[in-house]
C-alpha cells in the first residue's frame, strides 16, 4: 500500500472544492447590488445603479447567463434602489425606494411594483416608505421595511398581499421599527430587524394567526440577515452578543427550540455586519462588511460547513468605489465624494453557480464590479464516489484508511488545497484501500480526486484533528 499525506480539518466534499473559481459578470454595474431573483429562467439583479455593460436600467436588470439586458419601462422608477425581489403568482415583485420624489410615475409605483415579463404594474396603493424584504408564506406575499401605511391601511413595517389588497399582519411591529428580513422556516414566517414584538427583540415568528417570541427576549441588537442551513435558522447583523440569553457574536442559529452560537462569530467592538446568508453546495455562505470570521481573516465573505468557518478565496476589495455619485449629490454639484467600504450584500444560486452582489471592484483577485460568481463545477466525466467509499476513522489524528468498493487499476490520486490548487499527486494506484498518514504536517484543508480510465471520481469528506 502507498502512504499518502493529507491535511484536513473540516467536513467538505471535494466535489465542491475542485475547480473553485471567481468570475466577473460582464462589465458589472456602477453601483451597489442588493438583491437577486430568478424569473422565467433569467437572473434578475436589483440594487442602486444606472448602467450595466452599456445597458441603462435604473436599479434593476436581468442576466441570461451570457449578457445583461434592461427591462422595458425600468426608467419609470427614476433614481431608484431595489432592495428585495421575489416571484409570486407567476409575477416578479420588486420592493425598495422609488416614489414621487424620484420618479415621474411614483404615484403609481410607490416602493413596490410587479413585472409579468412584458410590462410593469402597481401593487395596490404601494407604501409610504422603503421596502427591504419580500417573502411568500401560506399563499400570501409579505413585505417588510420602514413603511407605516399602504394608502389608508396602517401596517407598521410589515404587510401581506393576497393578490388583490394589502392588509396588516396583526398589529405589525413596534412603532418606528424596521423589518429588514423575512424568511420562512419550520412552516412559520420569521421577521427580523430593529423592533420588538411580544417581548422578542429584533426577531419574531408569525404562524399566520399570531406573533410569537423566538427564545427568551430575542436578540439584543439588530438583525439584518436570515438564512436556513442544515434545518436551522441563522441570524446575523451588526453587533449583538445575546440570542435567547445565549452568548453569541453577531451570528446565531435557532433549531426551533433554542439558540446557539456559530463559532466565535465576527468579533466584537462593532467589527462588522452580516447582510446576507445563503446555503450553497452544502455550506452556509455569509456576506457583509466584516474582516474577521471565527478568529480568521475573511474579507466580507465566508462559508460555514457546519463545523468551522473558512475564507472564500481572498475575499473582496472596494478601492475607489464612490458611493454618492449615482443619483443624488453629484447633480447638486457635490464634489466631496464618500468612498464605500467593501461589502457583500446578496447571494443567489443560478445555473449551479453562486452569484454574489455588493460593493466591490475586485473579488478573489478577479476584477469584478459589484457582481461576480463563484463556481464549483464538475466536468462532464466527473462522478461522485460519496456512497462508494469508506474512510475510517474520520476524524483522525495520525492515520486513516480510504477504502473503495471497487478495485482500482492504474488510478491517479490528486490532492487539492482549499482554493483548488494541486499540492500532491500519486500515480499508478492498483488496490482496494489506501492508508492515509498525517506524518509531521499540521492541520489544514485538502481534498481528494481519483482519475481512472480518463474519468474523474470524487471522494467523500475527510477530517484531521490534533490529538
Amino acid at each position: 500500500m502507498k502512504k499518502l499525506i493529507l491535511i484536513l480539518t473540516i467536513c467538505f466534499s471535494l466535489t465542491f472544492a475542485h475547480g473553485q473559481t471567481w468570475s466577473a459578470i460582464g462589465n458589472g454595474v456602477n453601483g451597489r447590488v442588493s438583491s437577486f431573483a430568478i424569473y422565467n429562467g433569467e437572473l434578475y439583479v436589483g440594487g442602486q445603479f444606472d448602467n450595466t455593460s452599456g445597458v441603462t436600467p435604473f436599479g434593476i436588470m436581468k442576466w441570461n447567463g451570457t449578457s445583461f439586458d434592461t427591462l422595458p419601462g425600468t426608467y419609470l422608477f427614476g433614481s431608484s434602489r431595489i432592495e428585495a425581489m421575489v416571484v409570486y403568482n407567476n409575477e416578479l415583485y420588486v420592493g425598495g425606494a422609488f416614489c414621487p420624489g424620484n420618479s415621474p410615475y411614483g404615484s403609481i409605483y410607490r416602493n413596490i411594483a410587479r413585472w409579468n415579463g412584458v410590462s410593469w404594474d402597481s401593487v395596490g396603493n404601494g407604501f409610504n416608505n422603503v421596502v427591504y424584504s419580500l417573502a411568500v408564506y401560506n399563499g400570501n406575499l409579505y413585505a417588510g421595511g420602514d413603511m407605516s401605511n399602504s394608502g389608508s391601511v396602517i401596517v407598521n413595517s410589515i404587510a401581506k398581499w393576497d393578490g388583490n389588497q394589502w392588509a396588516p399582519v396583526a398589529n405589525g411591529v413596534s412603532n418606528y421599527g424596521r423589518v429588514s428580513k423575512l424568511e420562512v422556516y419550520n412552516n412559520k414566517l420569521f421577521a427580523a430587524g430593529d423592533f420588538s414584538i411580544m417581548g422578542s427583540a429584533a426577531i419574531a415568528q408569525w404562524n399566520d394567526t399570531t406573533w410569537n417570541a423566538v427564545g427568551a427576549g430575542g436578540i439584543n441588537g439588530v438583525v439584518y440577515s436570515l438564512g436556513v442551513y442544515n434545518n436551522e435558522l441563522y441570524a446575523g447583523g451588526p453587533y449583538f452578543t445575546l440570542a435567547g440569553g445565549v452568548s453569541v457574536n453577531e451570528i446565531a442559529k435557532w433549531n426551533g427550540i433554542t439558540w446557539a452560537s456559530v463559532g466565535s462569530g465576527i468579533g466584537g467592538n462593532n467589527s462588522g455586519d452580516l447582510f446576507a446568508l445563503r446555503e450553497y453546495h452544502n455550506e452556509l455562505y455569509a456576506g457583509g462588511d466584516f474582516s474577521v470570521m471565527d478568529g480568521n481573516s475573511s474579507k466580507c465573505i465566508s462559508r460555514y460547513d457546519g463545523a468551522s468557518w473558512n475564507a472564500v478565496g481572498s475575499g473582496v476589495d472596494s478601492t475607489y468605489i464612490i458611493t454618492d455619485t449615482l443619483f443624488d449629490f453629484p447633480m447638486y454639484g457635490d464634489t466631496t465624494f464618500q468612498y464605500a467600504p467593501a461589502m457583500v450584500s446578496a447571494f443567489m444560486e443560478f445555473n449551479n453557480e453562486l452569484y454574489v452582489g455588493g460593493t466591490f471592484n475586485m473579488i478573489g483577485s478577479v476584477a469584478a464590479h459589484n457582481i461576480a460568481k463563484w463556481s464549483t463545477p464538475l466536468s462532464i466525466n466527473e462522478i461522485s464516489l460519496t456512497n462508494q467509499t469508506f474512510i475510517y476513522p474520520n476524524p483522525f489524528s495520525f492515520s486513516a484508511t480510504l477504502h473503495f468498493n471497487n478495485f482500482l487499476k492504474n488510478a491517479t490520486l490528486t490532492i487539492y488545497n482549499s482554493v483548488g490548487q494541486q499540492v500532491k499527486q500519486i500515480k499508478n494506484i492498483s488496490e482496494e484501500s489506501i492508508i492515509l498518514h498525517r506524518d509531521n504536517l499540521k492541520c489544514g484543508v485538502y481534498f481528494l480526486q481519483l482519475t481512472q480510465d480518463n474519468k474523474i471520481f470524487t471522494t467523500d469528506k475527510l477530517i484531521i484533528i490534533d490529538n
